[in-house]
């Protein structure tokens, strides 16, 4: 192979110049310069130029047939063009029989022998034609690519060329796909003698045989990339195909749905214009991409099981066709994409297309049903969605939160559908503020089991105008509609002209308007419909009307079966499962003995409850789920047992009230999440007694309040109190707040002076765990603070912030309180820090940076105590004798720890001295 040569530029200048008194039509320019070699081929009506064929013509072939022409195409490929002899012009990847073999252009070499058709002569009299001299062309010059039946073979400017087909006849020197001397192909069905080059990407690739006694040719196996142009499997049987390369088909694929084992692990990647007929399934590969710009046409059902389809550029069209697969979306790509519906059935897991810019186009303006098992469905944020009369069904299981991301497109048919079996389910409708999806049919149901499925309006509203159904399972697997973030009301608009439906639904922040108005007062009235939830927040919305409802008389049982009455004692069970606003009493005509019987609470959402209508002994209440309380009140008895860890959320929104009668309310956690409401407390409280924080109390919107409301002031004992953000107030009175060995029991985060009230509290931090503990106060002011327990000196409590105190006493010495180095404790009262002989207090910093210790008058004394790297100030004086014990540990200042004068030491005074009235000796 050489550069562009002398000899060759003579003979194509001539015969260009022959071309052009001839008025030959097809032509390629050469180089830099103006040069035309004709592009001629042989048909049953004499030679015509190659621009001029057209499917049905018959060209003459290799085995002195006419041929019929099956496809054209006139492509401008990429890549290098070959001028051999100077009078033929190929593209490199066009196919040609060089000594007696198909290989593509780019192969030949100086000295192969062509086959020629002597034109002059009959046309069926065969020559040859060395190759004298090859130049490589670069520019943009067109390839015709022919389908030809037959022997596959035309005449060229009488040069015999191949149609670029290549036949899998196995026999090669191993399996794959791209082996070498000898491959596994031919250039024609069947004959393995006929050995032809590695198909390349402008090679329609063609299996076609039983495979049974083709030895080798019974596997083909990938084990790279392979290129190929059409990939047509008709008529194949006995044949495995395999391997883990991945395969990029540039053309028309056609699968049949039997006689193949299909077993490739890689990618499917169709980078040409194709028509799709796989009519097998194909559980093994990685996933099918449309790439390059590719129109992909289905022409059959296509079913990939759970493997993604994922289109990177290009437009898939369903074509009517039904369409299984994995996740289908663009897996982020922002390329020019799209899907074109019809009336196809597409089954995926997930319809995810997340691209973030470049135009996505759904053309999904005829029937068509599109069901979303796995919950996704998210539309790209530059998107096309045209008019839409199709179904799309959305479910979602498994405890995974999902997203409705419909932008601002219009769809028909929707229905969105959580949890499945006893799975839970979340799914999301929005992608922000400024997206308004609006649905001409919305259905929102739930499925299975699960109690907590729920559907959120997430930072979005809706608009629906035809139909609207809201539908859980039952009392107890009712479905929860709210608005994200909590606190913010999201508005579903509603045009219909019937009445919306719900049934086993509650509703949370949802504002409803529209056009339909039940003329009843409020938007929607569902007060007369099957368990529809009231919980805080909505507008324009009428719910079930809330009832009193009494535990089924001498029942053991879970509070979501059918164990209510509406009659106390009535023992009939025909009471509804407790809505979120009910109420729920047990009494003593509820459980008329002494008998053993348990009320398991299991669901979410519940409204008030009241058992200090029960003194009967053998009685247990025990909590299994975590829930939110939505009602006013809330009583435990003093004859009951209490159970369970799962967590308590109060988040009412109004003023709930809860009684304890004495008992602890259970090891866990309570939080009061209650935007502007209030908790409050009318005995002493107690949450647990183990050392987690589980049995903690967390403040995160609204108040609790341990005064209840000024009227009393009462005792907290609990492991923990935490805070999540600035929302939330605490008003701890003047009880005893006892902390029972939490690592971090005291955590104000985020909290201002004005959200905390320490007021004349007593804060006791009980450690006889052997836990270390943080108290961090965030800068605040406390009144009197204990730490107690017998836990050693080893285990310490660390001071983290600059906090304000009355009195610090430290008992049930050895213990040790570290103060964060750089923050400042001060004291407005007296501390006592007294230890004992062998029983040292330590009073040290974190590190060596030093902590300071403010106090503005009066006296620190310390009694067995080390002090270590402590700045004292602000008027008071700091003793710590040596002789009462204390260790002087280094690194302090201000802190006075000379011994005490004895009482028989004489005085010196030097200079002046004053004295006024008698001095007696």
């Amino acid at each position: 192979m050489k550069s562009f040569s002398l000899k060759s530029f003579i003979k194509t200048f001539l015969i260009a110049s022959l071309c052009a008194v001839l008025g030959w039509g097809a032509y390629y320019r050469i180089s830099k310069a103006e040069f035309f070699l004709p592009q001629e081929v042989i048909t049953d009506h004499g030679k015509i130029s190659i621009t001029k064929v057209k499917i049905g013509d018959k060209l003459l072939g290799q085995n002195g047939e006419y041929n019929t022409v099956e496809n054209f195409e006139n492509l401008q490929p990429e890549g290098n063009f070959y001028c051999v002899n100077g009078i033929l012009l190929l593209y490199e990847n066009q196919s040609i029989i060089a000594n007696g073999q198909v290989i593509h252009v780019s192969e030949i070499k100086v000295g192969d022998v062509l086959t020629t058709v002597d034109s002059h002569q009959s046309s069926s009299i065969i020559g040859h034609q060395v190759v004298e001299t090859i130049d490589v062309v670069q520019g943009e010059y067109y390839f015709y690519r022919l389908t030809i039946s037959g022997d596959h073979t035309y005449y060229l400017n009488d040069i015999l060329v191949h149609n670029a087909s290549r036949y899998w006849v196995g026999g090669g020197s191993s399996t794959n796909w791209n082996a070498t001397g000898d491959t596994n192909w031919s250039g024609t069905s069947g004959d393995k003698l006929n050995k032809a080059s590695v198909p390349t990407s402008s090679d329609d690739v063609i299996f076609d045989q039983d495979y049974t006694a083709f030895g080798q040719g019974g596997t083909c196996n990938l084990s790279a990339e392979t290129l190929c142009g059409g990939f047509n499997m008709t008529g194949a049987s006995n044949l495995t195909f395999s391997g883990t390369g991945n395969f990029k088909p540039f053309g028309d694929i056609t699968v049949p749905s039997s006689g193949i084992t299909w077993t490739q692990n890689g990618y499917i990647n169709i980078y040409g214009t194709s028509n799709v007929n796989i009519g097998m399934a194909l559980p093994d590969i990685t996933g099918l991409i449309i790439n390059n710009g590719a129109t992909v046409t289905l022409t059959g059902n296509l079913n990939i099981g759970t493997i993604p389809l994922y289109v990177y550029q290009g437009i898939l069209n369903t074509n009517g066709y039904q369409l299984d697969c994995g996740i289908f979306g663009d897996s982020g790509y922002t390329n020019t994409r799209g899907i074109t519906f019809g009336t196809s059935t597409i089954n995926c897991t997930s319809f995810s297309w997340t691209g973030t810019s470049g135009t996505a186009t759904f053309t999904v303006n005829t029937e068509y049903h599109l069901n979303v098992s796995g919950g996704e469905f998210r539309l790209p944020v530059t998107n096309s969605w045209s008019s839409d009369a199709g179904h799309i069904s959305v479910a979602i299981g498994g405890g995974s939160i999902k997203y409705f991301e419909g932008r601002n497109a219009t769809f028909h048919d929707v229905t969105l559908n959580m949890g499945s079996g006893s799975n839970t389910g979340e799914l999301r409708i929005g992608d922000g503020a400024s997206y308004h999806p609006t649905f001409n049919h919305l259905t929102l149901s739930s499925t299975g089991s699960s109690k907590s499925n729920s559907l959120i309006l997430y930072t979005t509203s809706i608009t629906v105008t035809e139909s609207l159904a809201f539908s859980g399972v039952d009392g107890a697997a009712r479905m929860l509609v709210w608005s994200y973030p909590v606190g913010t009301a999201h508005t579903i608009t509603y045009n219909g002209a019937s009445a919306p439906t719900a049934q086993y639904v509650d509703f949370w922040d949802i504002t409803a308007a529209g056009t339909y108005d039940s003329g009843l007062g409020r938007k929607w009235d569902f007060r007369s419909s099957t368990s529809v939830g009231e919980l805080p927040g909505n507008s324009e919305i009428y719910c079930t009307t809330a009832d009193d409802l009494y535990w089924k008389k001498d029942t053991t049982g879970s509070w979501s079966s059918a164990n209510w009455d509406t009659v106390e004692g009535s023992g009939a069970g025909d009471g509804r499962v407790p809505l979120p606003q009910d109420s729920a009493y047990f009494t003593n005509n509820t459980f008329t003995n002494n008998n053993s019987y348990t009320v398991t609470q299991d669901l979410p959402r519940i409204g008030s409850f009241d058992w200090s209508g029960m003194t009967r002994t053998g009685k247990t209440f025990a909590m299994s789920t975590a829930a939110s309380l939505y009602g006013t009140t809330y009583k435990l008895a003093a004859a009951s047992t209490i159970s369970g860890t799962s967590a308590y959320i109060f988040a009412g929104r109004n003023t709930q009230m809860i009684t304890s009668n004495g008992k602890m309310i259970g090891d866990r956690q309570v939080a009061v999440d209650s935007i502007g409401g209030t908790v409050r407390i009318a005995d002493n409280l107690s949450i647990g007694n183990s050392a987690t924080n589980r049995n903690s109390l967390t403040v995160t919107n609204g108040t609790f309040d341990a005064t209840n409301n000024g009227v009393g002031n009462y005792s907290v004992t609990l492991s923990a109190l935490m805070s999540a953000n600035d929302t939330g107030t605490i008003i701890m009175g003047s009880g005893i707040w006892e902390f029972n060995g939490a690592p971090n029991f005291f955590n104000i985060v985020g909290k201002s002076q004005a959200k905390l009230s320490a007021a004349s509290s007593n804060i006791v931090i009980n450690n006889s765990r052997g836990i270390g503990q943080t108290f961090d106060g965030r800068s605040l002011s406390f009144n009197n603070i204990t730490y107690q327990g017998s836990v050693g000196s080893s285990i310490f409590l660390t001071i983290v912030s600059s906090n304000t105190f009355n009195t610090f006493t430290i008992s049930d010495a050895p213990k040790t309180v570290k103060f964060t180095d750089g923050t400042t404790t001060t004291l407005n009262g007296t501390p006592v820090w007294n230890g004992s002989a062998g029983n040292i207090i330590t009073l040290t910093g974190t590190g060596t940076g030093g902590w300071n210790l403010v106090k503005l008058s009066g006296k620190v004394t310390c009694n067995y105590c080390n002090v270590s790297y402590s700045n004292a100030s602000g008027g008071a004086d700091f003793n710590a004798y040596t002789t009462n014990g204390n260790v002087d540990g280094g690194s302090n200042t201000g802190w006075n720890f000379n011994n005490i004068p004895a009482a028989n030491e004489v005085l010196k005074a030097t200079g002046t001295v004053k004295m006024q009235g008698n001095i007696s000796f």
